[in-house]
């Protein structure tokens, strides 16, 4: 696969607490952070980024973000 392929696979969605899914790509502070897992709580959803970075989403949390094909079993993306 390519990079141009890959690219025109992702699409924009909007990111909540309950929409949030690993491999789900957000950009924070000019960054693009993969998230790789993803905890919910009854009080939102804790995001664990590659780098080792954690983000909290609660009810009114909103981000956009890019989605692509769903991470196989084996935790690839």
């Amino acid at each position: 696969m390519t990079a141009g392929n890959e690219a025109e696979r992702l699409r924009s969605v909007l990111i909540t607490r309950r929409s949030v899914r690993r491999g789900d790509v957000l950009v924070i502070g000019g960054r693009q952070m993969q998230v790789v897992e993803v905890v919910r709580t009854a009080y939102g959803a804790r995001l664990g980024f590659k780098g080792g970075e954690w983000l909290w989403l609660t009810n009114r949390s909103e981000l956009n973000g890019l989605r692509g094909p769903v991470p196989g079993a084996g935790g690839e993306l």
